[in-house]
């Protein structure tokens, strides 16, 4: 068994082409023991296998195995400067594990010839304020909509208008040092995947719309919106920050705000509060729209010690008082994925046995996310003036979960 642990270890380091001491630098286990490892003189514990799956995007089994494995092709990474990867911790790596094999499941019994596709593309050459704005008219974003709702209300609205266009939204609770958010261009239904731990719904929002601002330039992978350093970082963050907060709206907040500029917090979660963006968010919108610089960031940043405590967090799906976005897990799958689920389910394509492995919840369960699924579309067409929510699945039939 060493030697083959110590095989497949060489194997799969040389197809990442990562050198002993690169691999050693991510994993965290010294160069000497992982050449140890390689030369079969030292058997690796269970902790070091999967510190290397973590690395080298494998489970920690097929270390174990004796068959030739294909690996998979990795996600990008863009949350550390120069897209060096970082080493991402058990849980963080489970958790997209989890959210792409559950994704996966129903692409993968999904029977049309239609995928997803942007109404609205855009390259990095592209004008981020242009591309915003386009985005925002596309995903029905109103000036109404966004100020006189709450925080979990907009959310709610944003994440049904994305799931409209054909796109899995799971809110997922995992370490946030690992991401803030993650896209995967699956087909037909690709995914997006929003960290909820220790975050504002706010947060929230800006991360999601971060995230789609990926699928619709084609460039999906791991992310921290936060930040700045990787061009499509940077492409994404601005083209959110114009989605969310565009030029006249955001000016007529700074000018109407009734506290001096100089005080920061009060001035920020002014404008934070109506347009439902953090309080980071806000700091950086008014430097890129010319009102402060720099050093006015930097004074915010250097009082504030965790950006995403900055306003109210959320309570599992939704502020405290709120509209509770978590009802019934709704907010961990979306209405998308448990209504597509539906619809395989009613076409015989799968059986609850398959979905109860991949959900890990019991029948009974699954049938009221379904009716509570079906209730969400509904609800969401209403209020964005009965927009069909068809099915990628049943595109030319009526059934329970239609929405017309």
């Amino acid at each position: 068994m060493s030697d083959t642990i110590a095989k497949n270890l060489e194997s799969f380091r040389i197809a990442r082409k990562l050198t002993p001491k690169k691999l050693a630098r991510l994993s965290g286990v010294s160069e000497t023991k992982i050449q140890l490892f390689e030369q079969a003189k030292k058997t690796p514990s269970r902790s070091d296998l999967e510190k290397f799956g973590l690395v080298l995007g494998v489970p920690s089994i097929a270390f174990r195995s004796g068959r030739s494995l294909e690996l998979p092709t990795l996600p990008l990474d863009f949350r550390t400067h120069d897209n060096k990867r970082a080493l991402m911790s058990l849980a963080g790596a489970k958790t997209i594990s989890d959210s792409l094999k559950k994704a996966k499941f129903v692409n993968r019994h999904t029977k049309t010839n239609r995928e997803f596709a942007p109404e609205v593309t855009a390259t990095l050459s592209d004008e981020p304020e242009v591309v915003g704005q386009k985005l925002r008219k596309s995903l029905h974003i109103t000036t109404d909509g966004q100020i006189d709702v709450s925080p979990s209300q907009f959310l709610r609205v944003l994440s049904n208008s994305i799931q409209l266009k054909g796109v899995f939204v799971f809110r997922r609770s995992s370490p946030t040092a690992d991401f803030r958010g993650f896209t995967s261009n699956l087909r037909p239904f690709p995914l997006i995947v929003v960290n909820t731990k220790d975050s504002t719904v706010a947060a929230q929002i800006f991360t999601l719309a971060h995230e789609y601002v990926h699928l619709v330039i084609d460039k999906p992978g791991v992310s921290d919106p936060r930040g700045d350093h990787h061009n499509v970082e940077k492409f994404c963050n601005r083209v959110a920050a114009a989605m969310l907060a565009p030029k006249l709206l955001f000016s007529k907040y700074v000018a109407s705000n009734p506290h001096d500029i100089d005080q920061q917090l009060p001035f920020l979660s002014y404008i934070s509060a109506k347009l439902k963006i953090s309080l980071f968010a806000t700091a950086i919108r008014l430097k890129e729209l010319g009102f402060v610089g720099d050093e006015y960031v930097a004074r915010y940043v250097a009082g504030t010690k965790n950006f995403d405590k900055d306003s109210q967090k959320s309570g599992g799906g939704g502020a405290v008082g709120d509209y509770d976005y978590g009802a019934g897990q709704i907010w961990r799958y979306g209405s998308r994925f448990l209504g597509e689920v539906g619809h395989l389910l009613d076409r015989g394509d799968v059986t609850f046995v398959d979905v109860e492995k991949v959900l890990g919840i019991s029948e009974e369960k699954i049938v009221a996310l379904i009716g509570q699924a079906s209730i969400e579309q509904k609800a969401v067409a209403d209020r964005l003036e009965r927009i069909e929510f068809s099915s990628f699945s049943r595109p030319n039939e009526e059934y329970e979960f239609d929405v017309v």
